[in-house]
This record gives structure tokens, C-alpha cells and sequence, in this order.
């Protein structure tokens, strides 16, 4: 027994003293070390299926995504596309010809892409699918897509040019909000629906053609646009909805056309107008609809229009024009507001209100008897010309336009 004892003794210590010779790297690591470890070699999936018929890959040295085969794109519902975990390492979006949708969330969120190639086979492109790409400077929408989806380009905040082709009949709400780069935008005359606060904060934008299809200007579509300088209303709108060019205060000048029979609240509300004459079509104006700082006069030319009963309803910086016991004369009493009579109210002839103009100019710039989208965009002419120094005056580019400089 004495012998044994001695013996585990030996065999103990023997055993505590190769374990002290052995170096620390050889040791047993700990255990949270073992699955760090597993963490870091675990491999980053590239490539999957992202519908029936569809199936990504995603080439890291370029990155590049790139989705392939025909028809649409799987609906993640309120779950991330399975490639949400590259969205900060993807620069380009290939989508090649056959895919039909682009949807929901799609491409939220991937901060570091700078090109996109949408073929012709889409014609759906879903909310927010490019959300929060806040490199993307240019995309070109093809010829098939009907529908641009809620916040679908939301503050894409270098996104410079878009091209809308005329196969597009809706945007949806915020569509482009919070678009700072967006200088000019042209609505195509397909497109009948905007939705509301589809260009709201686009901080840059200085010119805007509404497409003569629309009947309506949406709750809030130029809200806070600062730079705002230009917009030409076709006379297809009978209606400015509440807060349309609020925050606007670059916006010194408007025409109203005389289908527009109503206009909401706020709808002018902070702009830079000096001066505006509401046609005699427009039955309403609404609460604090031309309450302008910089409002000097108002002709409003319904006799009956109804002019909501609050004291900023119209500026007080405002001298109103109407006709002797007009609604606008009584208003200007109500609220201690000078007024210049325009006389007795006329018996309304002129059906086609041909002579309206805009300081003195008729919008109707290239004579075809209509104000729509080909008017619109000979103002942007104009504007980028003035802009630029290249004429004096609207009499110059007129002239200009005439002898074909322009066409």
C-alpha cells in the first residue's frame, strides 16, 4: 500500500510539472475563444434565389449584384432581402433582361451604389426599393414601368437626374422626397396620379414641369422646396391641395390657369409671391392659402369665391382686387385690408378665358392653344439660359425661339 501511495504521488507531480513546461499558446483555449474563432470562419453567403425563377450572385471584388431568369422578385414582406447583409458593399445592381418586378425594399438602404441597369421587362418598381442610396446620382426608369411606388427613390440625397418615360402613369407618396440634388424634373404627360409629399424637401430643385394628364396637385408635393423657382400648371388641375408650395420662398411668381376651381389650405403658404391673380374659376380658397410675406397684391376675380373666414387667410401685407360687393371686398373689411375696386362684376363671356397671362406673358409660349408640358419645358430653356447669361430677357429668347434656336 505504502508503495502505491508513493507511486500516484510520483505521478502527480510528474503530471503538474509537464503541464507547466507546456507553453501558454498550447493550453487549452477558453471557451468563448472557441466559438469566436467559429464566428470568424463562418463564410459570407453571395449568391441564392430571390424568386420562382430567379436566382443573385454578388461579385465581391467588383461589387456587383447581379439578378438573373425571368419574372418577378420574391416579396420578403417585413423580412430583409437575402442580400440585405451586402447592402454597404454593393456599388452596382445588374438586373439583367426578364426580370418583371423590382420589389419592396429591394435595394434599401445600399449607401454605396452608384449604378443601377433596369431593363425593359420591368414595369413594377415597389416602395422604398431604393431608399437611403445615398450615392446613387442618375437613374434611367424604362420604357414599361407604369408604377414608381411609395418613397421609392426617399432621400437618394445625390440622385442629380431621373428620366421618366411616358409609360408611367402613377408616383406614389414621397416618391423623391428628400432628393437634395435634384435640380429640374419633368412629369411626363402619362402620368395621371402623384401622390402626396412626392417631392417634399427636394432642398435643389429650381424648375418643375406638371404633367398636363393630372387633374390635381397632391397634399404637400413641393413642400420645402427652397430653391423653387419655377413651375408652369397646366390647365388640365382644377385642384392645389393643401400645403402644394409651401416653404417655397423662392417661388416670387405663379400662374394660376382658370380650370383650377380649388385651392387649399396652406397651399401657397410661405412662398415668395408678390403679386397673383386667381381666375375666376376658383370657387374656394382655403386657410392660409396665400398667407406670403412678400405678398403685395391679390386680384381675385369670382365675385362669390368663398374665402375662408380667418384673418391669415391672405396676407395682410396684401392689398386685394375684386369687384364692388365681392366676397374679396368683404373679406378686405373683415379684416382691415386695403382693397381697389375692380367695378361692377362683368357678365362672363369669354368661356375659353383666352386672355389670361403671366406678368404680361402668355404661357401659351409656343401657340398651339394649349399651356402643357412643351410650354413648360421652353421655361426651363429659358431659366437655364438666363441663368447662364446667355440672354437679357424673356423678349430675347422669344426671339431666339422664333428663328428656331431652340428647336
Amino acid at each position: 500500500m505504502r508503495k502505491l501511495k508513493a507511486w500516484l504521488a510520483s505521478l502527480t507531480a510528474l503530471s503538474c510539472f509537464c503541464a507547466s513546461c507546456l507553453p501558454i499558446t498550447e493550453q487549452i483555449p477558453p471557451m468563448h475563444s472557441i466559438f469566436a474563432n467559429a464566428e470568424d470562419t463562418e463564410e459570407v453567403i453571395t449568391s441564392g434565389t430571390c424568386g420562382e425563377n430567379l436566382t443573385w450572385n454578388f461579385e465581391e471584388s467588383t461589387g456587383t449584384l447581379t439578378i438573373s431568369g425571368t419574372g418577378a422578385m420574391e416579396n420578403w414582406g417585413f423580412a430583409d432581402p437575402s442580400w440585405y447583409h451586402l447592402h454597404e458593399d454593393i456599388k452596382k445592381i445588374i438586373l439583367e433582361d426578364g426580370v418583371t418586378t423590382i420589389e419592396n425594399r429591394a435595394f434599401n438602404n445600399c449607401s454605396s451604389l452608384i449604378s443601377i441597369t433596369i431593363p425593359d421587362s420591368v414595369t413594377t418598381i415597389g416602395y422604398s426599393a431604393f431608399s437611403h442610396c445615398s450615392a446613387l446620382e442618375s437613374v434611367t426608369i424604362p420604357n414599361g414601368v407604369e408604377t414608381i411606388g411609395y418613397a421609392t427613390f426617399f432621400h437618394c440625397s445625390a440622385l442629380k437626374s431621373v428620366i421618366i418615360p411616358n409609360s408611367v402613369t402613377t408616383i406614389g407618396n414621397n416618391a423623391f422626397s428628400a432628393c437634395n440634388a435634384l435640380t429640374s424634373f419633368i412629369i411626363p404627360d402619362s402620368v395621371t396620379t402623384i401622390g402626396t409629399y412626392a417631392f417634399t424637401n427636394c432642398d435643389s430643385l429650381t424648375s418643375v414641369s406638371i404633367s398636363d394628364s393630372m387633374t390635381s396637385i397632391g397634399e404637400g408635393d413641393f413642400y420645402h422646396c427652397f430653391s423653387l423657382e419655377f413651375v408652369v400648371i397646366p390647365d388640365s388641375i382644377t385642384i392645389i391641395n393643401n400645403h402644394a408650395f409651401s416653404y417655397c420662398p423662392a417661388l416670387e411668381s405663379i400662374i394660376i390657369p382658370d380650370s383650377v376651381t380649388t385651392i387649399e389650405a396652406f397651399a401657397f403658404y410661405y412662398t415668395g409671391l408678390t403679386s397673383v391673380t386667381i381666375p375666376d374659376s376658383v370657387t374656394t380658397i382655403g386657410r392660409g392659402a396665400f398667407d406670403c410675406d412678400f405678398l403685395t397684391s391679390i386680384t381675385i376675380e369670382n365675385p362669390e369665391c368663398e374665402i375662408y373666414d380667418e384673418e391669415y387667410a391672405i396676407s395682410d401685407t396684401a392689398t386685394i382686387y375684386g369687384y364692388d360687393n365681392s366676397t374679396a371686398q368683404a373679406y378686405a373689411e373683415t379684416y382691415h385690408r386695403n382693397f381697389v375696386s375692380l367695378g361692377t362684376a362683368p357678365a362672363l363671356t369669354d368661356t375659353n378665358h383666352t386672355s389670361t397671362t403671366w406678368n404680361g406673358i402668355n404661357p401659351d409660349i409656343d401657340g398651339d392653344g394649349k399651356i402643357d408640358a412643351s410650354d413648360a419645358t421652353l421655361i426651363l430653356v429659358f431659366s437655364a439660359e438666363y441663368g447662364a447669361g446667355n440672354i437679357n430677357n424673356f423678349g430675347e429668347f422669344m426671339e431666339n425661339y422664333q428663328n428656331k434656336s431652340y428647336q
